[in-house]
């Protein structure tokens, strides 16, 4: 059998078993076009387009009387102007991108999109997020955790990332992703909050993590997202109404294209440190 052949039939039989016979028409969703919306600040700067699930998700997480804001994952930078948006006069947001080459497109995209009053609350910063809470021990009031993952729309729409798919490689990013979170979650302050988000279809990479972290944390609390409240602040902040409808999981909401007009897959989950 064709090795294409062959990842294509194992992709398939994978994803069935998750999602039965919705597979064919999530699948098929996939491969549309995706849920774009724009956001800009001045009509003078740059606009960005972004998948409307990531909107929702970056917009879930609560600033309000945060200080210091961390996005641990920043590139290519969208969720960061969602945050930065939010920013109030005495907060700051740093945006950390371990990769170079996604470091750079992260600065380009802050530069040419935020203007000087906010860019100047904003830091970029290069480390590696698994070790940030060695030097960061309960800095940030929130912080964003949109984390690198399967993205199967992504893999779908690459011959070369298809044929490097594998559960393996599926299993091996839940291992990295709980890494990150667990620093995110060291360096979270105590009554902060922390959003957890992937544009990954499986609860390995999803649910599964955060129970991982609920395990290890007494003192994590996962916490229920009002979705119309949402959509509300973001029709205000944003002037745009999200025609989504994430659907409720054991310890998040999952975006799925196909019952969400094309937006996602996004996944997110909204958690605490208690005292």
């Amino acid at each position: 059998m064709a090795k294409k052949n062959k990842a294509k039939i194992d992709f398939d039989v994978y994803y069935t078993e998750i999602f039965g016979e919705r597979w064919a028409v999530l699948k098929k969703a996939l491969f549309e076009n995706p849920y774009s919306v724009k956001i800009q600040f001045h009509e003078n700067l740059s606009p960005y387009y972004m998948d409307a699930g990531s909107l929702f998700a970056a917009s879930a997480l609560p600033l309000n009387k945060a200080k210091t804001i961390l996005d641990l994952c920043a590139a290519p930078g969208g969720k960061s102007l969602v945050l930065a948006a939010s920013l109030e006069n005495t907060s700051s947001l740093i945006a950390n991108e371990l990769s170079m080459q996604r470091r750079e497109r992260l600065l380009s995209v802050l530069e040419q999109s935020l203007p000087e009053s906010i860019l100047e609350k904003v830091r970029v910063t290069p480390y590696d997020g698994t070790l940030m809470y060695k030097r960061n021990k309960e800095q940030f009031d929130a912080i964003l955790c949109d984390l690198p993952c399967s993205s199967e729309r992504h893999v779908l729409a690459s011959p070369k990332h298809f044929q490097e798919w594998s559960k393996g490689r599926i299993k091996n990013l839940s291992y990295t992703q709980g890494a990150l979170l667990s620093s995110a979650f060291l360096m979270l302050k105590p009554e902060g909050f922390l959003l957890y988000a992937t544009c990954a279809l499986t609860k390995m990479e999803n649910d599964d993590v955060i129970e991982k972290l609920l395990k290890k944390n007494a003192n994590a609390a996962v916490l229920d997202i009002e979705i119309e409240e949402l959509k509300e602040k973001i029709q205000k902040k944003h002037k745009l109404h999200l025609e989504i409808e994430p659907e409720k999981t054991e310890y998040g909401y999952h975006i799925l294209p196909d019952s969400s007009n094309g937006a996602g897959p996004l996944y997110l989950s909204l958690i605490q440190k208690v005292l």
